[in-house]
């Protein structure tokens, strides 16, 4: 290591960021708010993005290099979707930091090409981990043995939040108390529509991020080191969410093209005074496993939500039995109550005796759909879309949210090879938003008895709309 590195690293340790930039030249403003954040004892997560071109793969790569060869034998990782983009994008940022700052490979740092980290010569670490959902590890229990002093997520925008909750308590595990080094997760990220929009974005512009939590907005502008020609890259972009996003940074971007509910209805859905209101009660329950999702329950009378209960712990007897109880309290009788009958749903519909929800079941009327969910899905959207619907109860901020972002996901997709309408399937849906969406599934679920009618106790299907 020359001697310009070893006194960088000993500013880095005093806290002094200016070795970032050159002596006498410009300063990255944002950059230099963030290597502060980073290193503030009573930082636990910093958000750092909003645009494309903002500096955040240097940030990252730089906070994490001085940090290891300031503080000996400590771990640190990045983490990112596909260990690929790892390779391809921040691993070159990484070398250009090293040379940049005079590290020399097989002298000040070595990388293992096998395993995937950095070895410095004092014996810190720096990892690439690939954290994208896998099916055969949903619960990332890939990620439970590793321990680390702090992290880096690149590209956060793309993983689950499943995935950043684990690495989360992945960190303050390796010489953090004796260094006195805060166990921060550094999060970077273009705008997304996701759990960072919720848990970041939303938050910070209402003020009302914890004191531990940080979020920081660079765009384009922002950065004084930016080549010109990148700038008239994003200049040049066609698609308007996409230059909203990437140039502008802006995260309450316009609807995405593939959203079945337009934003605008959306944002009439809750306390919609034209929706429908008239007829029967009905009752609408999207069943949970025990230890997962959740259970969600709707009243409706009409198209309206009149009464929402969530129950995260169910039992399929305890479920049963709460739903016997709001049918008997409403007076809905069985065959105005639905809930899904795949998995373990099936019990709760034999015990109540209620309408069975088959998700892949066949389509109503014949129309060009590949399965009953996807059926109601689309209808629903479009009622949405003409003001039939509204939620009309008591509700959290939490639950709006969790509702917009659940119906948001509402999207189409390509068709399949027999030319049938497809939507975003949910396990896309749950590696988008983190979860199950519980909430619009006993939402679309409405839909089915516009599908019915009853008559005499007795269930048969009709074209027509709306039943009376």
């Amino acid at each position: 290591m020359n001697e310009l590195t070893r006194i960088r690293v000993e500013m880095f340790r005093r806290g002094i960021f200016d070795f970032i930039t050159k002596p006498g030249r410009k300063r990255h403003a944002k950059q230099h708010e963030a290597l502060c954040a980073l290193t503030d004892p009573d930082t636990r997560e910093l958000m750092y993005g909003g645009g494309a071109g903002g500096a955040k793969s240097w940030t990252g790569a730089a906070w994490e290099t001085f940090s290891a060869l300031a503080y000996p034998g400590t771990s640190y990782f990045v983490g990112r979707n596909h260990l690929t983009d790892l390779r391809k994008s921040t691993f070159v940022t990484f070398i250009k930091v090293f040379n940049r700052y005079g590290l020399r490979e097989g002298e000040d740092y070595t990388y293992n090409g096998s395993y995937h980290y950095f070895q410095f010569r004092n014996g810190s670490t720096i990892d690439f981990l690939e954290v994208g959902y896998k099916p055969g590890d949903p619960l990332y229990e890939r990620l439970g043995s590793k321990e680390y002093t702090a992290g880096w997520i690149e590209e956060a925008g793309e993983i689950q939040e499943k995935a950043f909750e684990v690495l989360r308590s992945r960190v303050g595990r390796n010489g953090n108390d004796r260094y006195g080094i805060a166990p921060v997760i550094f999060i970077t990220a273009n705008p997304k529509k996701n759990w960072l929009y919720n848990r970041y974005y939303k938050p910070h512009v209402e003020g009302a991020l914890p004191s531990d939590i940080r979020v920081i907005l660079s765009l384009v502008d922002d950065n004084p080191f930016i080549e010109s020609v990148y700038k008239d890259n994003l200049e040049k972009l066609t698609d308007k969410v996409a230059k909203d996003r990437l140039l502008r940074g802006i995260w309450d971007y316009d609807n995405n093209p593939n959203a079945l509910i337009d934003r605008l209805a959306l944002d009439a859905l809750f306390n919609n005074p034209i929706a429908d209101r008239s007829g029967h009660h009905y009752l609408t329950a999207d069943v949970a496993r025990l230890g997962s999702d959740r259970a969600v329950i709707m009243i409706w009378r009409g198209h309206t939500v009149i009464h929402i209960e969530e129950m995260p712990l169910s039992r399929i007897d305890v479920l049963a039995g709460r739903i016997l109880a709001l049918m008997q309290q409403y007076r809905i009788p069985y065959y105005r109550a639905v809930a899904d009958e795949d998995g373990v749903g099936g019990g709760v519909v034999d015990i109540c005796r209620i309408q069975g929800f088959q998700n892949g079941g066949k389509v109503f009327n014949g129309e060009n759909f590949v399965n009953l969910k996807t059926q109601c899905i689309y209808k629903t959207a479009s009622d949405v879309n003409d003001n039939i619907y509204s939620i009309d109860c008591a509700l959290t901020s939490k639950q709006t949210e969790t509702i917009r972002t659940e119906l948001e996901q509402l999207q189409n997709a390509a068709p399949d090879k027999d030319g049938k309408m497809k939507a975003k399937s949910k396990e896309d849906i749950k590696r988008d938003i983190g979860r199950s969406p519980d909430y619009s599934d006993a939402f679309i679920m409405r839909k089915y008895f516009d599908f019915k009618r009853v008559q005499n106790d007795r269930v048969t299907t009709v074209v027509n709309d709306y039943p009376v």
